[in-house]
């Protein structure tokens, strides 16, 4: 045996190793499978790195051997022994129809190996008879499948995982083509939006790349695959990531910039209006994270205690404002002045806090307060555009000041 060959059977020996199930049953299986798939089959065998780059050839065979282990760990829903196997296409897929199938599913349901466990459950169920639609909806996943979705998940090219494919099969069922849906899937993939926020960004994507150059809309040219991606990791940002994380070092709220984002009203003229200038239009005039964090300042909190309650999935905060960035977010989303009251802040005359709603840890701005520290009084409290708070906030505004012994102005 030369130096290279002993080189790969070892870094195929220490791969399956490490791969190897914790779980004594599991664990016989799996040493069952890897004998089978080395005796029927050159997917574990050292000749077939020669074509491969050293990296290459260790992701591809971590991948496989990782989809082997996870099957090994569902031997109680084999239906056939790994001994009688014969290789036909994909390994892989071929080992996992062998295993697992009492009915024909699509071929794409067997990548299901290399995705997570709510797909491997789908494509379990799927391989029992299941329905599509039944097996997505009982899978833990935040998708859900319409009757005109299912035959299209049903009827999918083998492209894409299991869990792409829903995203596939919705768009289309929306009225994509096959090829615009595959484009929208790769724009958006890596990102795990909520169910109705993708369904409307798919729709917005459908329409965005069907719009006719006329009327108002006659000099818009439709997305590319790359604007797509553009919009996609735009509305992730706004919408989920917390601003610290959008707008970098030395920021430091977890409160996404606009966690109520939506769709709904915008045309594509619009949106990249707003994709262009969403830092003036939440009064935040930086255009870089270095600019942010060194025009970013912190003051000293008032000493009042925060706020927090929570009825069910809901729960209500009130939360002070120590920074200049936090303070503009708050008055570019609130749509007020507040930003103007930063001298006050950093001098210590006024404090301001944030009455906030969140909701399965999606935070919502609601009202915004100042208090005077010195003489302990609330001297306004304004939910959006000015307007003034609800019965509610304002009960839970009053039960904040009772609880730190203020004076409701």
């Amino acid at each position: 045996m030369t130096t290279k060959s002993a080189g790969r059977r070892d870094l195929l020996d220490r791969l399956i190793r490490a791969h190897r199930p914790t779980q004594l049953a599991a664990s016989l299986h799996y040493n069952h499978m890897i004998e089978c798939v080395r005796a029927n089959s050159s997917l574990l065998s050292p000749r077939s790195f020669r074509q491969r780059s050293k990296k290459q050839q260790q992701r591809d065979t971590e991948k496989c051997v990782r989809a082997v282990a996870r099957m090994a760990m569902f031997s109680d829903r084999m239906v056939r022994s790994p001994h009688n196997w014969v290789p036909n296409g994909d390994p892989i897929h071929s080992l996992s129809k062998h295993l697992f199938a009492k009915f024909d599913v699509p071929e794409f349901a067997h990548r299901a190996w290399f995705g997570g466990t709510a797909e491997v459950k789908i494509l379990l169920d799927m391989v029992r008879g299941v329905s599509p639609r039944k097996a997505v909806a009982n899978s833990g996943l935040n998708s859900r499948l319409t009757r005109k979705a299912a035959h299209c998940f049903a009827n999918a090219p083998d492209r894409f995982g299991v869990a792409n494919t829903i995203r596939w099969a919705q768009a289309v069922a929306f009225g994509a083509s096959h090829s615009l849906a595959t484009q929208i899937v790769i724009a958006c993939n890596g990102f795990d939006y909520e169910e109705l926020f993708w369904q409307e960004l798919i729709r917005f994507l459908i329409y965005a790349s069907n719009v006719k150059p006329e009327g108002r809309e006659r000099s818009i040219v439709a997305p590319d695959s790359k604007e797509m991606r553009e919009i996609a990791n735009f509305v992730w940002r706004q919408k989920y990531l917390g601003a610290s994380e959008v707008l970098g070092y030395r920021v430091h709220d977890n409160v996404p910039l606009q966690p109520e984002f939506s769709f709904r009203g915008r045309t594509l003229r619009t949106f990249r209006r707003h994709m262009r200038n969403w830092r003036s239009e939440i009064d935040i005039p930086m255009s870089t994270p270095i600019e942010v964090a060194m025009r970013n300042r912190v003051w000293s909190p008032s000493g009042i205690q925060q706020f927090s309650v929570s009825d069910g999935n809901v729960t209500w905060k009130i939360v002070e404002i120590l920074e200049s960035v936090q303070l503009r977010c708050e008055g570019g989303l609130m749509q007020h002045c507040v930003a103007v009251y930063e001298s006050s802040c950093r001098s210590g005359r006024s404090s301001i806090w944030s009455l906030r709603k969140c909701v399965d840890s999606v935070e919502r701005r609601v009202v915004t307060v100042e208090v005077w520290p010195a003489s302990r009084r609330i001297v306004q409290a304004k939910a959006k555009c000015n307007a003034d708070p609800t019965p509610h906030s304002m009960a839970l505004i009053r039960r904040w000041a009772r609880h730190n012994s203020l004076e409701l102005q």
